[in-house]
């Protein structure tokens, strides 16, 4: 069964569960490389897929509660969130380095 196949499963067989005792859910991808929108020429993105490498998981349902809080933990290792889709870069083997900026 394909990865969509199974997500929209899970989210139709989800109904019959109490999610409010579920804490988190996530769904894991695999490593991926891709190429780089900082090393390339100006307003371009580098040549190569390579350049930047990071691993990454589709959240379902992360626990915001204040004593597992999932997300903050997640955060504190390093990892990073776009949508739903969290991501934590390969710092050693990415071209850039990234910096958090708050």
């Amino acid at each position: 069964m394909d990865p969509r196949s199974q997500r929209r499963r899970f989210l139709a067989d989800s109904s019959l569960l109490d999610m409010s005792s579920i804490q988190s859910i996530v769904t894991p991808k695999s490593p991926r490389a891709s190429s780089c929108g900082y090393c390339g020429p100006p307003g371009g993105r580098s040549l190569t897929a390579s350049s930047h490498k990071d691993g990454g998981l589709i959240a379902v349902r992360l626990s915001c509660d204040v004593s597992t809080n999932a997300y903050q933990k997640m955060i504190d290792r390093g990892w990073r969130r776009s949508g739903t889709y969290c991501y934590k870069p390969d710092l050693r083997r990415s071209c850039c380095p990234q910096y958090t900026i708050k």
